[in-house]
């Protein structure tokens, strides 16, 4: 719980700074002075002997519709009740005080039992969304917690133990939907009967999902974006940091409800089955790399023979076997195709032979992972690997892989990156396509000898 560090007393009318732990200040004749609150029902005679706590809660302060409010102390007494901005309240208040007698208690922590996440991105932005589970599992851990994702995504959180139902067929990210389905999903997630709904997104689609909701608690990121009347989807916003990345801006949609992550971890557990479903693929008695070399965004791949040049250096340097992973997309086999012919000694090719959780059993073994910036290289950080990976038009402060061993590979020194100033338009690419080996592998090298 954050506590205002500001102090005012009620017979000077001076503000002075606090260096932290409980702030108060006399009423008096400034309590109609308060910053934040309509009080005109305040009687001073009443209260002259008070004192006002000023405290910010979360939690409690979105049943008021956020901002200040006080917690209320008689002379030297501990805090008996919460003032609000609400005028009745307050008039029940003071009547209570005038009678000097306990007055109305509110719940010190508001519980939620079906509460609804929705995160309709890509494979790797669901992924990155886990901490948020996580953090909703161990604060109310008897809760319904059920994922709305986009179509295709919703493997990523199989076996997921803070997950309870996992609601998709909602239209992916970048194709276009028919009506119809739309209101299939927002039915579906009416009858679901939530009381919380958190929107991850911040569309305009899950700003209407997360209205027709009903939940009474709604809370969602502040955008100047979207829809006329946007806004009024959420009973409370919280402002997004800028360049902040996105497992920190997750978990910052949690803080209205007084939750705050320290230590966010993705969640991607990898069992048994998929462990034994992938020992027989893999080199038998001999260290590997994972090396994934395309997106399904083109613009994101370094050059394959970049690649290539690389990956044999590795492979030499080493004598690490390269594994190389890929999606069964016809373009991606017919890229990774044309890497093969220029590399040299074994190799073992798994793409389009694993499912996701497999994927992530393979890197979890894997000395390291070498690849673009791309769901598998949130999956190989998720399951502890290291991991080496290049970003040119896509911002490695948003995207960077999320764990302890990892080497981002940029062009810091370009002054059109981060943020990326033509992501669309642009047709040079310089920042991957004249990226060289020459540049890449003394850092490579420098971070297998780390490991």
């Amino acid at each position: 719980m954050w506590r205002t560090n500001q102090h005012f007393r009620g017979d000077d009318r001076e503000w002075r700074q606090a260096q932290g732990g409980n702030s108060s200040f006399d009423v008096g004749e400034g309590v109609m002075q308060i910053n934040g609150f309509t009080m005109p029902s305040w009687r001073r005679e009443c209260l002259a002997s008070a004192k006002i706590h000023v405290v910010y809660d979360p939690c409690i302060s979105s049943v008021s519709g956020g901002g200040l409010f006080a917690v209320l102390a008689i002379q030297d007494h501990r805090a008996k009740c919460i003032v609000f901005r609400s005028e009745p309240f307050v008039s029940r208040l003071v009547s209570e005080v005038r009678r000097k007698r306990e007055p109305m208690t509110m719940p010190r922590e508001l519980t939620f039992e079906r509460i609804l996440v929705i995160k309709l991105r890509l494979i790797g932005d669901v992924l990155l969304s886990t901490p948020v589970f996580a953090a909703l599992r161990e604060r109310f851990p008897k809760a319904h917690i059920a994922a709305c994702v986009s179509a295709g995504t919703g493997g990523i959180l199989d076996g997921d133990p803070n997950v309870t139902e996992i609601i998709s067929g909602t239209v992916g990210a970048r194709e276009s939907g028919k009506v119809g389905k739309e209101l299939g999903i927002a039915r579906k997630i009416r009858r679901g009967r939530f009381d919380l709904v958190l929107d991850l997104t911040t569309s305009d689609r899950s700003a209407i999902l997360t209205r027709l909701s009903g939940a009474r608690r709604r809370i969602g990121y502040t955008s100047h974006k979207g829809f006329w009347g946007r806004s009024a989807s959420y009973t409370s916003r919280v402002a997004a940091v800028r360049d902040e990345h996105m497992v920190l801006k997750h978990c910052r949609i949690l803080e209205p409800l007084g939750i705050r992550v320290e230590s966010p971890k993705l969640v991607f557990p990898v069992s048994v089955e998929n462990r034994a479903a992938v020992a027989n693929l893999l080199p038998e008695g001999k260290a590997f790399f994972q090396v994934h070399p395309v997106s399904r965004i083109a613009k994101k791949n370094w050059p394959l023979t970049f690649f290539a040049e690389t990956v044999n250096a590795i492979a030499a340097a080493r004598g690490w076997v390269p594994v190389i992973t890929g999606s069964n997309d016809p373009q991606e086999k017919a890229e990774i195709v044309s890497l093969k012919k220029m590399l040299r000694g074994q190799m073992v090719d798994l793409s389009g032979r694993v499912s996701l959780k497999e994927l992530g059993a393979v890197s979890e073994r894997a000395k390291f992972f070498l690849g673009v910036d791309t769901a598998p290289m949130h999956i190989a950080a998720a399951v502890g690997a290291p991991v080496a990976a290049f970003f040119g038009p896509s911002s490695e402060q948003l995207w960077a892989p999320w764990c302890e061993k990892k080497l981002v590979l940029s062009r810091e020194e370009l002054d059109c990156r981060l943020p990326c100033k033509n992501k669309h338009g642009c047709q040079t690419i310089h920042c991957l396509r004249e990226f060289t080996p020459e540049v890449v592998w003394p850092r490579v090298e420098k971070f297998l000898n780390g490991l």
